[in-house]
């Protein structure tokens, strides 16, 4: 068994998550006063897109949850990959109330205040589950040489650091 999880890099880009998770809900709970937070939750959003669904989630879906299947955790990994489903279906949908909501429209912004905190709340109760069960349960069923084929193959797709831009708060 190895001394370092081999899902560290997927680790790391969770705390990465949370911050601007973190940026979002500060961002929603001043919607109502201030028009200039949508901005915030628009990077927010975007980054979601970009870092979250086509880095992270491809990372995930294409070395980590392999991993279960052949492990025996099929229903694991499904359960997670559909997870990712409804997130990138939730964050449609919040991208979409963008238009209405920068023209004040009530109901548009109702909607990113209810439905962002859900993504919010999803989204974190997500990486929960990865952190502190299917990462555990990697770094415990690999041995020394699945441990570090799963590692090189997370961190061969490292997301740019300078790609990423923390929204004011």
């Amino acid at each position: 068994m190895s001394q370092r999880n081999p899902a560290q890099v997927l680790l790391d880009e969770h705390r990465l998550i949370e911050m601007f998770l973190d940026r979002m809900e500060e961002a929603l709970s001043r919607l109502d006063a201030d028009a200039a937070v949508l901005e915030t939750v628009e990077q927010v959003l975007h980054f979601h897109g970009h870092f979250t669904e086509a880095c992270h989630h491809q990372k995930e879906e294409s070395a980590l949850f392999p991993m279960l299947r052949r492990k025996g955790l099929s229903e694991t990994a499904r359960m997670l990959l559909d997870d990712h489903h409804s997130n990138h279906e939730q964050l449609l949908a919040l991208e979409q109330m963008l238009p209405a909501a920068r023209q004040r429209d009530p109901e548009a912004l109702g909607f990113l205040l209810r439905e962002g905190r859900m993504y919010i709340h999803l989204t974190r109760e997500h990486i929960r589950q990865e952190d502190e069960t299917l990462f555990v349960l990697a770094a415990e069923m690999l041995d020394e040489e699945e441990s570090a084929q799963m590692e090189a193959l997370l961190s061969d797709a490292r997301w740019e650091p300078g790609a990423i831009h923390m929204p004011p708060t």
